[in-house]
């Protein structure tokens, strides 16, 4: 009978999940990586007259000439490059010493830089960057205390910068990243959490609804092997977790009561004073060429759609600010709902009729109501 089972074997890759290149997993053992490269680079840079050629011998001798060939898969490949990107950039700030600032930043060139230039390999073109990091990196090739250093950061910084490598986001402080925080997920190991509950019970303090739970649960596994009352008390587990995280970070935002309305006092006027002070001094020039560009790559989107009916249907909200356009009975209404192609050809019509302006007069009716 075995000779009747037909052998199936499955043409496909195994490959990691993106998430894992975001988890406690993959972010602390990289981490650590990271910190014993530059401690290393720390220790053999000193009174070297030539500290790049120095942290190349570093970087082969810990192993990092081999970080390309890890990971294969396209989508876990992008994951995987943005996160070890971001956590070489997390160490250049104000409270680490200049000598290992200086190191991440050799260790964010080379890893950029050595990539494959290949079609079957996936290549990131940018690396995303706080303003504020950018700002600190020019301030430190300005202000360096080894001026042996120097000359290399600004070689790198130009670099970069001609080649229109870094891709800036907001400030640090406004968490601009996604995941906003690393590592963004954990694993909750049984015998700590089984540890944790013994010693609440030892207190004399136990939760009642543990106790109830624990004693009347039956022992009867899912099909994964996980009893009711353990999916109970992992959901506890999380849920409390999840409210200390709250309670911890929401000071460091300036968050207030969310019953309130949350929110630092004065952000938004703060917020709409410097975009207005940036769109006083943008010239008209470039924000027509960037109202064209746009235009012209949804014309380009709608017309390599593989599913135009299924566009056609999507319902989107776009400025009506000619008087023909709006034909509602109520002033204040600014908005319609159409299809893609109609409001594309809506953007076309306005711009055509006003000229630059298009998306700065939407902005400026919206903060005026």
């Amino acid at each position: 009978m075995s000779a009747l089972i037909p052998s199936v074997r499955l043409n496909v890759r195994p490959t990691l999940q993106k998430s894992y290149f975001t988890s406690e997993l993959f972010v602390n053992a990289a981490r650590s990586d990271i910190d014993n490269l530059l401690s290393t680079f720390d220790l053999h840079v000193e009174g070297q007259p030539r500290p790049y050629a120095e942290f190349k011998h570093v970087w082969v001798k810990e192993g990092w000439s081999l970080v390309h060939l890890y990971i294969w898969d396209d989508s876990a490949r992008d994951e995987y490059f943005r996160t070890l990107f971001r956590l070489f950039l997390e160490r250049i700030n104000q409270d680490e010493e200049e000598v290992l600032q200086i190191g991440a930043l050799f260790g964010l060139y080379t890893l950029y830089e050595t990539q494959a230039h290949i079609q079957s390999l996936h290549r990131l073109e940018n690396i995303s960057i706080p303003i504020d990091t950018l700002q600190h990196l020019q301030t430190l090739s300005e202000a360096c205390e080894n001026p042996e250093f120097t000359p290399y950061i600004l070689c790198i910084l130009n670099n970069f910068l001609s080649n229109h490598v870094f891709h800036i986001i907001p400030d640090s402080t406004l968490h601009p990243y996604a995941p906003t925080v690393l590592p963004h997920s954990f694993i909750i190991r049984k015998d700590e959490e089984n540890r944790a509950l013994e010693k609440q019970r030892h207190e004399g303090n136990p939760d009642p609804e543990e106790v109830a739970i624990t004693t009347t649960a039956t022992t009867r596994s899912t099909r994964g092997g996980i009893t009711k009352s353990d999916r109970d008390r992992t959901g506890r587990a999380k849920w409390a977790s999840l409210n200390d995280w709250v309670d911890e970070i929401a000071p460091k935002l300036g968050m207030q009561d969310m019953s309130g309305g949350g929110g630092r006092d004065g952000a938004r006027e703060e917020y709409e004073a410097a975009k207005k002070d940036v769109l006083d001094v943008l010239p008209v020039s470039v924000e027509e060429l960037a109202e064209k560009n746009a235009l012209d790559r949804l014309k380009a989107l709608l017309h390599l759609s593989s599913s135009p009916s299924t566009i056609a249907q999507t319902a989107v909200v776009v400025p009506l600010n000619s008087a023909e356009e709006n034909t509602g009975n109520d002033s204040t209404s600014r908005t319609g709902i159409m299809s893609p192609s109609e409001g594309i050809d809506t953007f076309e019509r306005v711009m055509l009729k006003t000229g630059a302006g298009v998306l700065r007069d939407q902005w400026e009716d919206t903060a005026n109501t």
